[in-house]
């Protein structure tokens, strides 16, 4: 054995003696730093139970009371203003929560207790205002207790609305509509103390829980992980969101300067392994990097697919995979010489890289062929727009060594998950409508002679 070589072993074995030494360490760290983070977890935990338990109390309770009221009306079909006024001043009066008790007979709003401040309210059909029209008729067709809102109301103001309708004689009458005034609920359970401490949030207009908008937030809670807990309400669900203000991550500078030995540790060895067994080709080919364009390669759309899926999952948002592929890039390479074609890819490239957002993903699948992911949409409308920027902002003109090349490519899309949750399905639906732009490129190219 040469001396070089018996050095090469010698610092092999003493690095990974040391790596060893730094994995225990690491390893022993970060099982205390999980279960102190476990610990706040489930602390933040109990601060959401009680929290549940007042808002549940506070809701089932006031819609227990309209039951009251319409057992009055189911034997008194026809009372007058004065008769429900004067049941709903015995039975709610003092309530803080209730803000209004409506009688709707049919789709007609017929009375409304109180009556100060809510007479613009009396006369108004239902079926005529779309962002109540939907609860409203669930509520009649189902003969259940539905929620609507929180919401903006006709006669001002933001509420909570409790739908319960009312069958006489079992024939559709009409409905009560309980209205909560739901800001008194939220600065009754959301104190200022426990405000300093934790951010919260609830999701689930309409009751619909996981499946609704947000109704409530007193800070950027889903810029972290929170925890959560559902909230059971009659007619639906909401959940209910915590995140301590710092965090649920321990930050450990101790840790982070062990894990950052651990990490130079394993980049000597890797080093070591990598220049006494493999060649550089090799090392190329276990890149993730496309060295040309500095943009990833096809190694890497798996984990960035399961990336941008598993966000527009827990956001209720879509996005997009876009296909795209040059026109007559070999004609380049064969006219003008491969160093023609390669500047040609770094500059379009580029070219994408500037159109598309930070958090959007580009890589490079194939010699003239690139993928985007285009996070984020709310709107399958959007990706018209986002298409159109793309041909707006890429198909330039450059020169390379005095000769003039222009940008042309064929795109097509998918969306994720109305189209397909299935990459494989997403790739294809995509390169099926780049290959029909592709063919109306080269039949106009037939036809027009360029």
């Amino acid at each position: 054995m040469n001396k070089k070589h018996f050095a090469l072993v010698t610092i092999l074995k003493i690095s990974i003696v040391l790596f060893l030494l730094a994995l225990i360490i690491i390893f022993t760290v970060d099982k205390e730093k999980a279960e102190t983070e476990q610990i706040i977890r489930n602390e933040t935990l109990k601060q959401l139970s009680p929290i549940r338990s007042r808002i549940e109390n506070i809701l089932f309770s006031r819609v227990l009371l309209v039951r009251g009221v319409i057992s009055y009306i189911e034997t008194n079909p026809d009372l007058s203003s004065e008769q429900y006024l004067n049941f709903c001043s015995k039975q709610l009066s003092g309530d803080t929560y209730i803000r209004n008790l409506s009688l709707i007979k049919g789709s007609v709003i017929k009375y409304v207790y109180p009556a100060e401040n809510n007479k613009k309210a009396i006369g108004t059909n239902l079926l005529m205002v779309s962002d109540q029209k939907i609860t409203y008729l669930k509520a009649m067709e189902t003969g259940k207790t539905v929620i609507s809102g929180p919401l903006q109301l006709v006669q001002g103001g933001t509420g909570l609305i409790f739908r319960v309708p009312i069958f006489i004689h079992e024939k559709y009458w009409g409905q009560t509509s309980i209205v909560i005034d739901i800001n008194s609920v939220y600065n009754e359970v959301f104190t200022e103390n426990i405000l300093k401490k934790y951010d919260f949030a609830i999701q689930g207009k309409d009751g619909l829980g996981e499946n609704g908008d947000p109704v409530y937030s007193s800070g950027q809670i889903f810029n972290g992980i929170p925890v959560s807990m559902p909230i059971t309400l009659p007619g639906g669900n909401w959940i209910l969101y915590a995140l301590p203000k710092k965090g649920l991550k321990i930050k450990s500078d101790t840790y982070y300067l062990i894990l950052a030995t651990g990490i130079t540790l394993s980049a000597i060895i890797i080093i070591l392994l990598i220049y006494s067994s493999i060649t550089s080709s090799r090392l190329k080919e276990i890149a993730f990097l496309d060295f040309l364009t500095d943009t990833p390669n096809r190694r890497l759309v798996k984990l960035h697919f399961d990336m941008a899926s598993s966000g527009a999952k827990r956001y209720n948002t879509m996005f997009a995979v876009i296909v795209i592929d040059l026109n007559d890039f070999k004609l380049i390479n064969d006219t003008l010489g491969h160093d023609a074609g390669d500047f040609y890819l770094v500059q379009f490239s580029q070219l994408l890289k500037n159109t598309i957002r930070k958090n959007d993903f580009i890589f490079r699948i194939g010699g003239d062929e690139f993928l985007l992911f285009i996070t984020g949409l709310n709107d399958r409308k959007n990706i018209t727009e986002i298409v159109k920027n793309i041909k707006l902002n890429c198909s330039k003109e450059i020169q390379f060594r005095n000769k003039n090349i222009k940008f042309s490519f064929s795109m097509g899309h998918s969306i994720f998950p109305h189209d397909s949750v299935n990459l494989d399905t997403l790739m294809v639906i995509a390169d099926r409508q780049m290959y029909a732009e592709k063919k109306r490129f080269h039949m106009k190219k037939e036809k027009t002679g360029h």
